[in-house]
């Protein structure tokens, strides 16, 4: 027997398959239907991903959550948390308006900006102070990817690192 064709064909098979189903997928990425309802920014209202951030209320502490189209479980676990964390331990700053949450497609278009802007490899959740409609400050937070494992240590970090930078120590 000749073990090389027998591995081969399928091989070979896979790399076909693989190839033809990458060429359909670019033409029609697959829809994002994680948020189809719209995310909450402020208690009781909903986001607007497409509203420019200097429209944002003077003195406010952006968290924005930045993906691509195709997301994995983990991407979206990265944004469900971040958001938890704001949601629960926060809740106070998002009534007042200090702080709100923003998942953004970095693919789109209208926020490739972001990616040059932020320095941005990957998924990634970033806090943007703004004040008087301009960008003051910003911190990429680097280890959500770390902590994700571990969803309450992520959290925490999470609504620690919003807070410190809320207050300007980071």
């Amino acid at each position: 027997m000749n073990y090389k064709r027998i591995i081969a064909a399928p091989l070979l098979v896979f790399v076909v398959v693989s190839t033809v189903y990458l060429a359909v997928a670019k033409h029609n990425p697959p829809k994002d239907t994680s948020n189809q309802a719209a995310p909450v920014c402020r208690a009781g209202q909903a986001c607007n991903p497409d509203q420019p951030a200097a429209e944002a209320p003077v003195g406010t502490t952006i968290a924005y959550y930045f993906h691509r189209t195709a997301r994995c479980w983990t991407c979206r676990a990265l944004e469900s948390n971040a958001r938890e964390a704001i949601q629960r331990d926060l809740a106070h700053e998002l009534a007042k308006g200090r702080v709100t949450i923003q998942a953004v497609n970095v693919e789109e278009p209208g926020n490739r900006h972001y990616i040059e802007r932020y320095q941005l490899v990957g998924p990634s959740l970033v806090l943007s102070y703004r004040q008087d409609g301009k960008e003051v400050r910003w911190k990429n937070l680097d280890k959500i990817w770390a902590l994700i494992r571990n969803p309450a240590e992520y959290q925490a970090y999470v609504a620690a690192e919003v807070r410190s930078f809320m207050d300007g120590k980071s």
